[in-house]
C-alpha cells in the first residue's frame, strides 16, 4: 500500500488492515504475490503514533500465517 492509498489521516488498524487485506486477496485471486512493506511514520513525525501500524501487522499475520510466506526485506535480494 503505498502512502497515498491511505485517505485517512490517522487511520485505525482496522482500516489499515482491512484495505491491505482487499488488495492481497485480489492479488491472491490473479494468482499474484504481495510485497508489503509498513513505515513507522518517522519520517512525518518523530513522535507518530504507531500503534495503529504495529496492530495492522499482527492482524496480517494471523490472517496469512497459514498460507502464506514471511520474510523480510534483505530476503527479497
Amino acid at each position: 500500500m503505498e502512502r497515498h492509498d491511505l485517505r485517512l489521516e490517522n487511520p485505525s488498524a482496522d482500516a489499515i488492515a482491512k484495505r491491505l487485506m482487499r488488495k492481497i486477496d485480489s492479488l491472491a485471486r490473479r494468482g499474484h504475490a504481495a510485497n508489503i512493506v509498513l513505515h513507522d511514520g518517522s519520517h512525518a513525525d518523530p513522535a507518530a503514533d504507531r500503534a495503529p501500524s504495529i496492530a495492522a501487522a499482527a492482524q496480517l499475520i494471523a490472517r496469512y500465517q497459514p498460507t502464506h510466506e514471511f520474510v523480510t526485506v534483505a530476503a527479497w535480494s
